[in-house]
């Protein structure tokens, strides 16, 4: 079996181990949970296999697909996901809320100081064993690989090798600067020394 949908990808990757080599270690943010599925398609060879379900645009934080977050809503519905609050642990983390505020409830709105991490319910787990279990080992690799890799890294490092790899998702970028660097954005005239 392979992986069919955006669904079957966000499930087998919060189930995969992660850098603690424990399964179903959960994913942070939803900034990270983005960049991770993004980076599967991109680098992991998943974007024929999820039919374009799953389709990324430049957006404010970089790469970018309301399919995740809404993805990740019906798995929570279903009783598949679970997400958790934690208190923000960086400035980054606070386009976590931004996106989720922009995207969701009001409930959403009222815990601007909070990240989610998102982590498998019992009967998640049982369904994302079997999903996994039935990958190839190059995908299985793959996943873990990525997960292992970005899963406990700061979220800048993550966007900083996202932004150095993928420039053309970073076009409309609000963070760029704070990413890569003062003047890192190319719609910028440079400073001309002054006389």
């Amino acid at each position: 079996m392979t992986i069919e949908s955006g669904a079957d990808l966000i499930m087998t990757l919060i189930y995969a181990p992660g850098s603690t080599g424990k399964t179903g270690e959960g994913i942070r943010g939803i900034t990270r949970i983005e960049k991770l599925v993004f980076l599967l398609l991109r680098e992991g060879g998943f974007e024929k296999q999820t039919g374009g379900e799953l389709l990324y645009e430049a957006y404010d934080y970089g790469p970018y697909s309301g399919a995740v977050i809404d993805i990740l809503e019906m798995l929570k519905g279903e009783g598949l996901v679970e997400a958790q609050t934690a208190e923000l642990e960086s400035f980054k983390e606070i386009a976590d809320g931004l996106v989720v505020a922009a995207s969701r409830s009001s409930e959403a709105r009222t815990k601007p100081k909070t990240v989610e991490i998102y982590t498998l319910s019992a009967k998640g787990k049982k369904v994302a064993e079997v999903l996994f279990r039935d990958l190839s080992k190059n995908e299985r690799d793959a996943i873990v690989g990525v997960k292992k890799r970005f899963n406990r890294v700061t979220l800048n490092d993550l966007l900083k090798y996202v932004y150095d790899r993928y420039p053309k998702m970073i076009e409309k970028s609000k963070i760029m600067d704070q990413v890569l660097g003062l003047g890192s954005r190319p719609d910028l005239p440079a400073f001309e020394d002054a006389e």
